[in-house]
């Protein structure tokens, strides 16, 4: 059975080694998204023999991540199968990339249903074009940043220490709180 926990920094050796496996830029396959959005997203993280499974709680829905390590896939994602059954849920399993899907398809042929979700998609910028936002593309987000520093004429910047983490948390988690579902900008 599995036996899942909150992540704790002792965690992150053993954690780094199974996702190292990802072959993936999914950013809830690093141990730091893992373990400072815990709290906003209910994350859980199990070890499970050379396997790492996390589980995320979202609005009263369960999922799980792909098994990420090395060793008998099938067993793992079995063994996810098992313990969401045990718990009266249907197993979903949350960011099955192209390699992975292949991996799933043939192991698990008509036991999943896969269903694409654009707007969990992670976006890749590079860090030149987002410190200029120069050209058409990035309109939107100039157009964001004016209408923050409108809207927020007192706001200031200051950079990430171990000393305002927690005010970092505090503040995500407020924003997860009072975002509107119904924007498509933040969905």
């Amino acid at each position: 059975m599995l036996e899942f926990k909150k992540p704790e920094i002792s965690d992150k050796e053993w954690a780094n080694k199974c996702l190292a496996h990802a072959n993936s830029m999914n950013c809830e396959y690093t141990f730091g998204n893992l373990f400072i959005w815990q709290k906003s997203y209910s994350t859980e993280i199990c070890k499970y023999k050379d396997f790492l499974i996390c589980k995320w709680n979202d609005d009263g829905t369960t999922t799980y991540s792909m098994p990420l390590g090395e060793g008998d896939f099938t067993d793992a994602v079995d063994a996810i199968i098992d313990y969401a059954k045990s718990l009266g849920e249907t197993p979903v399993i949350y960011g099955i990339t192209d390699g992975y899907l292949g991996l799933m398809q043939e192991a698990f042929t008509g036991k999943f249903t896969y269903k694409y979700d654009d707007g969990n998609n992670d976006y890749i910028y590079s860090t030149e074009k987002m410190a200029s936002l120069s050209g058409k593309k990035y309109h939107g987000k100039r157009n964001h940043i004016t209408n923050f520093k409108k809207n927020n004429p007192d706001w200031s910047f200051e950079k990430m220490s171990k000393d305002n983490i927690p005010e970092c948390i505090e503040l995500h988690s407020k924003w997860i709180e009072n975002k509107d579902p119904d924007d498509e900008d933040y969905s």
